[in-house]
């Protein structure tokens, strides 16, 4: 019943919220100030503190492997027109690069969700060829090794989450055919079919 300010206030915004698995910190990605405008990971107690620098140039929030030793995310190289899903110790030390991916296919700059049996990361992937589209892909944690989950075409995905129990995702966005108003979606595992969970006339 009571508010905390955890962290003193920015110009600009914050983003990427996380919550460390045992609750203790809150990790928040904001741009550096007085630079080029690159985006830094910080970890703050969730009562408040002294923020720490974790990991420099990151451009999504981070996700955590269920034991709570990793986190990944994403990081864009746009001089080479490359996406890469990262990932790295939970103490932002060890990083390294899972898989790459070159335009024209690339990985959307989306949070990747971490299995909760660790052993996969759901991220998006798009691409032009054949007209613009994404897809949900499943990439092995250790190996990198990407499969697609499902068939769905999607025209716009603005985040995805595991389900506790791993029986499917949680998706915000919208099909590449249809109604392109950004709904929140079922996405089975394994199986990979698509069902609206919402079916709003507006986002």
């Amino acid at each position: 019943g009571s508010d905390v300010q955890v962290a003193q206030p920015l110009p600009t915004p914050f983003r990427g919220l996380t919550f460390s698995p045992d609750g203790n910190y809150l990790y928040y990605v904001n741009q550096e100030t007085g630079g080029p405008g690159y985006s830094i990971l910080y970890q703050i107690p969730v009562l408040g503190g002294t923020a720490r620098k974790l990991l420099f140039d990151i451009d999504t929030a981070v996700s955590f492997s269920p034991d709570a030793k990793r986190l990944a995310f994403m990081r864009g190289y746009p001089s080479e027109r490359q996406t890469a899903l990262m990932v790295a110790s939970a103490d932002g030390t060890g990083e390294s690069k899972l898989v790459v991916r070159t335009a024209p296919e690339t990985f959307q700059t989306t949070t990747p969700s971490w299995s909760s049996d660790g052993k996969r990361l759901a991220v998006v992937r798009a691409s032009s060829l054949g007209g613009a589209h994404s897809e949900i892909v499943m990439v092995d944690a250790e190996s990198g090794k990407e499969a697609p989950l499902g068939t769905t075409r999607w025209g716009n995905i603005i985040d995805l989450a595991w389900l506790p129990d791993g029986s499917g995702l949680v998706v915000t966005g919208f099909e590449d055919k249809g109604d392109r108003k950004n709904q929140v979606w079922l996405l089975t595992y394994p199986a990979g079919k698509a069902r609206k969970i919402t079916n709003d006339l507006n986002q």
